[in-house]
């Protein structure tokens, strides 16, 4: 999707007339409510966010829990000090009404790469990519369940690779920290569906998932980058199954009989549907995906 001459030229008037320390440096990237513009802000890359909010005509803000979750997203960006998520820039943030719109707008660290849906789109990587991917997202859950956060909703689109080679996870949106109010509702059921773990379908108190179920998604992440589509919605197509509660995964050595064997393991285990069949403990996920690693390269 991308912005209207007109729009564009809205966009850039508003950036002048409310940032002028700021500077476009290219196209904006348009998703959702979302514009967001590549920006040079006093020598430093970032990205100017732009989240367009429902509001009535006595300009009362209709979605107000729209706008709770960018504040609160942004608490989380700002408790996960590390180098696999992106960091929010420490500036107010604005809010405009403007042409019948309410915007939200708030400056990011600037992430150089593209996103892995993309990626998987393109084809254009290998089993060592793929093992980096598996690590360092393994490593973003291990920060987030540390403070005792669950991400919900990893899947291609949420997760970039950058051009050195290591990935960042993006979104926290809908992450829930057991340690406060949930961001969405407990009765929901938030995430991408063909991505959520079997217990994040069928649970309906979100306190009782922890890092496996994040864990599960990852799973399916690094499933899809051998077989080249999401394995449940392929198995839902066929009237196989409904959701990942009834999914049963085909073993990755029959379908990609050249897999390293130790990894399809690894990723067979992330994907049992039960989550105490799936890793006890995030490091042994890391600790394996480095031995293949090694593997590898020897």
């Amino acid at each position: 999707m991308e912005l209207t001459s007109e729009q564009l030229k809205d966009y850039h008037k508003l950036i002048e007339e409310n940032f002028p320390e700021v500077t476009v440096i290219d196209k904006p990237v348009v998703g959702g409510q979302k514009v967001v513009f590549p920006c040079m802000d006093n020598g430093q890359m970032i990205a100017l966010k732009f989240v367009k909010i429902a509001y009535n005509d006595e300009y009362e803000i209709m979605n107000s829990s729209a706008e709770n979750r960018i504040i609160r997203e942004l608490s989380i960006m700002g408790q996960v000090h590390s180098e696999f998520f992106v960091r929010p820039i420490e500036k107010p943030i604005k809010r405009i009404f403007v042409k019948g719109a309410y915007f939200i707008i708030y400056e990011e660290e600037w992430v150089d790469g593209i996103s892995v849906d993309k990626m998987f789109k393109m084809q254009n990587y290998c089993t060592k990519d793929v093992v980096q991917l598996g690590i360092d997202m393994a490593e973003a859950i291990k920060v987030l369940w540390s403070k005792k956060i669950i991400h919900r909703d990893i899947k291609p689109a949420n997760i970039i690779r950058q051009k050195n080679g290591h990935y960042v996870l993006l979104d926290l949106g809908i992450a829930y920290d057991l340690n406060a109010e949930s961001l969405t509702q407990i009765g929901g059921r938030p995430g991408t569906y063909y991505y959520m773990s079997p217990e994040q379908v069928s649970l309906n108190d979100k306190r009782k998932l922890d890092f496996r179920s994040d864990l599960y998604s990852l799973g399916l992440v690094m499933y899809e980058s051998f077989t080249h589509c999401n394995p449940i919605y392929t198995a839902a197509c066929r009237g196989e199954c409904n959701n990942a509660a009834d999914f049963i995964p085909c073993n990755l050595v029959d379908i990609v009989p050249q897999i390293n064997t130790k990894l399809a393991d690894i990723i067979m285990r992330m994907l049992k549907k039960h989550p105490n069949m799936r890793f006890r403990n995030i490091d042994y996920v890391i600790i394996g995906l480095k031995a293949v690693e090694k593997e590898m390269e020897a």
